[in-house]
């Protein structure tokens, strides 16, 4: 027999006898081991803390809610009567704009506030409302009537603050 298989052999023997229940003592010695009332202490800890801890991620629940913003028809107000106010310096630019809020419901109250963007949604102008409700907005900058090719409306019948 060479060397390297007798110190295999010798390794799986001290293996096998490591899990060798049937003389009774390494069983016992381990039974009492896993019984030991710190090891059932730290078995209950973990499972206790676990339990915990799903409870907590389970709680973690927002509610439901919604948002958005888009193009389309809405059912809130029609836009008429626009007018554009020439800037009085340089008549190729526009300085404002004037336009109605008719609400579209008999029982809708008459808008209150109102915003305008005519490049896209990067700049926002915020517009005055009186009674009767007119919408007037001046803008910061004037802009190039030739840039003005879409306007955006959001009117509101109260203003809404953060």
């Amino acid at each position: 027999m060479c060397q390297s298989s007798r110190a295999e052999l010798l390794a799986w023997a001290n293996f096998v006898n490591v899990f060798d229940f049937s003389n009774g003592s390494n069983g016992v010695k381990m039974v009492k081991r896993i019984l030991h009332p710190r090891t059932i202490l730290v078995v209950l800890l973990v499972f206790i803390m676990s339990s915990i801890a799903y409870g907590f991620a389970a709680a973690n629940v927002v509610a439901e809610s919604g948002a958005g913003d888009g193009e389309g028809d809405v059912s809130g107000y029609t836009i008429g009567n626009i007018e554009y106010s020439l800037d009085s310096s340089n008549p190729r630019e526009v300085d404002g704009v004037q336009f109605t809020l008719t609400s579209i419901s008999g029982t809708a109250p008459d808008a209150t506030a109102a915003r305008i963007t005519v490049d896209g949604g990067t700049t926002w102008t915020t517009c005055s409302v009186d009674s009767t409700p007119k919408a007037t907005c001046k803008f910061a900058t004037t802009v190039n009537v030739v840039d003005v090719t879409a306007m955006r409306v959001v009117a509101l019948s109260a203003e809404v603050t953060p």
